[in-house]
């Protein structure tokens, strides 16, 4: 139809005839009439701040060829001008003077943006804008996917972000996709799902952030809200601040254990404020005519109990504490982590953190993001037992990385450079640190010793393997492509613990890998340590790429034979060992046939998580020239090596060729 109207050649009463002939929404909403379609009201700070003449007038700049249209009008401009005067919003385009009730902007070309400077900050928001303007009210309104909406909402609530924590805003764009998809959040509003203001997500257009990728989270077996704030102060609440009610469910620990580390701690680590007795009672009992002689707050019980001179009455902590803060200013009570004292005339306050407490504490995912760990980690730091979906289909979270085998050069990881310092047990992945210290220091013990793994083994060793069935008689060979924990176990009486640590010692050194040995007070432990079932011997994903480097090409203190019988084994693992597909219910769907002869690895399973424990799956191993890791939460260390397998093959680019 544009192409006509640059022509000249419509008559006014044959353009009236075309504007009926098109309903108004069948132009301006063909573009985002999907389901997947947020709409979000934009600048409605600067609308009300333009009212009250604290900032001068807005101007849009709009592509060529942006159409303005309200009721039978429609015409091209490039920019669009907002002013308030004589009590009322003036809207300009060019030097025409709009009068509407409802206006449309929108642009045929695909993507259009347009432009707005904010501050000294140029905003760019996508074509169409819908604007309305009632009752002197002015609303600008624009439609976006909910992908996208995710990831630039994200990037306005942290603002920049170094490289090392981007997993930290990936985490928090997908909690944000999963709110836009929750009825009772995106139905606050009566005229679109979401505003730009905090009380929803803050939100400044376009971040130049690729839209937000899966697997995204199940909402449906979801059962919080998804909430996030700025910084718990080392405490985590429920969705139960939200109400009068007690909790129901225990809030997730903000806490690394395996470090003893309290998260969300750096900021407002210590804050305090007092309100007289008498301004209290007004602002929380306006209107009620009664007067507050007590706030019983207990932060474990998720409730606060006033009491006044009319008896008890229940309130939710954050009812509470933003009544306070819409008379006191937004963060006179900073967050809801804090205890309470009265003395008569004064209620004193003293707490830490920033926010209501409740789902992600920013200021913890940075934190968590900065130490290595996956934007799924993060979410079910905050959020437990989350589930995921990805075309449909169930999805596990896990992390990988694929490096050259020579070098340690990185090829492809799923998260950014953190991963490599991310920590976590060893699991049975140590015993590659007793295979090396056999074939270096104990080739006796290595060429000829055997042992018989059975359905019950005596202490100090574990009464059963990892397979109760036990390895039969075991050599080296079988004990590594097996993971036979009895086996390694058995080598406590045959090892002495000085000389391992003394040679444990030098060999990570000269690795540059940093571990360290726990002690072990007792035959059992040491023997626990040797089959790696000690799992607070962790690794980083960095050192494992070394270790995996110096199995794959041993110093000379290995001989050649002793490397050809660990390389033999490791290579054995998917064809006879721990990563064999299953003959019945293999998941991954891997033919034995197509298993290459070159692809070697070791497997762990371990118990490891940062609030919660949980089954890691751990695979180190390669392909020719190619090294990969995989961490997979809530799996096996199989499932990993499967995984691994079907990532080899997909960055191949040639499936059958390995």
């Amino acid at each position: 139809m544009n192409k006509f109207f640059s022509r000249g050649v419509i008559t006014p009463l044959l353009f009236t005839f075309i504007i009926l002939l098109f309903p108004y929404s069948s132009v301006t909403h063909s573009q985002h009439n999907s389901s997947n379609t947020v709409k979000i009201n934009i600048l409605s700070k600067h609308l009300i701040l333009l009212k009250q003449n604290k900032t001068g007038e807005m101007k849009f700049n709009l592509p060529a060829g942006t159409v303005i249209r309200y009721d039978y009008s429609e015409f091209f401009s490039n920019s669009l001008k907002i002013q308030y005067s004589d009590e009322m919003y003036n809207i300009f385009a060019g030097n025409r003077h709009l009068n509407f009730k409802k206006c449309v902007i929108y642009s045929d070309s695909n993507n259009a943006l347009c432009r707005i400077k904010i501050d000294d900050e140029e905003r760019i928001y996508p074509l169409p804008l819908e604007i309305t303007h009632e009752k002197g009210t002015l609303k600008i309104f624009i439609y976006d996917s909910q992908e996208q909406y995710a990831a630039d909402s994200a990037s306005a609530e942290l603002g920049y972000i170094k490289p090392e924590k981007t997993e930290a805003l990936q985490a928090l764009a997908l909690a944000i996709h999963g709110r836009c998809r929750i009825d009772s959040l995106i139905k606050k509003h009566p005229d679109s799902h979401f505003c730009d203001l905090t009380c929803c997500q803050t939100y400044k257009g376009r971040s130049g952030l690729p839209p937000v990728s899966g697997p995204y989270i199940n909402t449906s077996a979801s059962r919080c809200g998804l909430f996030f704030h700025s910084s718990s102060g080392g405490r985590l609440f429920t969705d139960s601040v939200f109400n009068s009610e007690k909790r129901e469910v225990k809030p997730p620990a903000d806490i690394i254990y395996s470090e003893n580390l309290l998260l969300s701690r750096k900021l407002h680590r210590s804050w305090s404020a007092s309100i007289g007795a008498d301004e209290l009672s007004s602002i929380i009992c306006s209107g009620k005519n009664m007067q507050m002689y007590g706030v019983d707050y207990n932060p474990e019980n998720e409730i606060i109990y006033l009491h006044t001179d009319k008896g008890i009455t229940a309130v939710a902590p954050e009812e509470f504490r933003l009544k306070i803060n819409r008379k006191k200013g937004w963060n006179f009570i900073k967050s809801n982590n804090y205890s309470v004292k009265f003395n008569n005339t004064e209620f004193h306050f003293t707490g830490s953190g920033l926010g209501h407490c409740t789902g992600i504490s920013l200021d913890g995912a940075l934190q968590l993001a900065e130490k290595g760990y996956s934007r799924y980690e993060i979410l079910e730091h905050y959020y437990p037992d989350l589930k995921y979906l990805q075309s449909g289909k169930a999805e596990r979270s896990y992390q990988y990385v694929t490096y050259n085998i020579h070098n340690g050069n990185i090829i492809d990881a799923s998260t950014g450079p953190s991963l490599l310092k991310r920590k976590i047990p060893c699991g049975s992945l140590f015993k590659l640190f007793t295979v090396i210290y056999l074939a270096s220091e104990r080739t006796d013990l290595f060429f000829n010793y055997t042992y018989k793994c059975s359905e019950v083994n005596p202490p100090p060793l574990p009464e059963h393997c990892w397979d109760k069935k036990g390895h039969d008689q075991t050599d080296i060979r079988s004990a590594i492509y097996n993971s036979c924990n009895i086996y390694f176990a058995s080598l406590y009486d045959k090892i002495n613990q000085d000389d391992f640590r003394k040679w444990f010692n030098r060999f990570v050194k000269s690795r540059g890998i940093s571990m360290n040995l726990p002690e072990t007070k007792s035959s059992k432990e040491w023997s626990e340590l040797l089959a790696g079932l000690n799992f607070s011997t962790a690794i980083s994903v960095g050192d494992i790429i070394k270790l995996s480097m110096y199995i794959h090409t041993p110093h000379s203190a290995i001989s050649p034979e002793t490397s050809a019988v660990i390389s033999g084994a490791l290579k054995k693992t998917f064809t006879e060992g721990t990563a064999k597909p299953a003959k019945t219910n293999n998941e991954a769907g891997i033919e034995p046939a197509s298993i290459s002869t070159e692809l070697w690895g070791k497997t762990g399973t371990m118990i490891a998580g940062t609030n919660s424990h949980h089954s890691y799956g751990l695979f180190t191993g390669g392909y020719n020239d190619t090294g990969i890791i995989v961490i997979l939460r809530k799996g096996k260390g199989t499932d990993a090596a499967h995984l691994a397998l079907s990532l080899l093959k997909k960055n191949s680019g040639n499936p059958a060729g390995i």
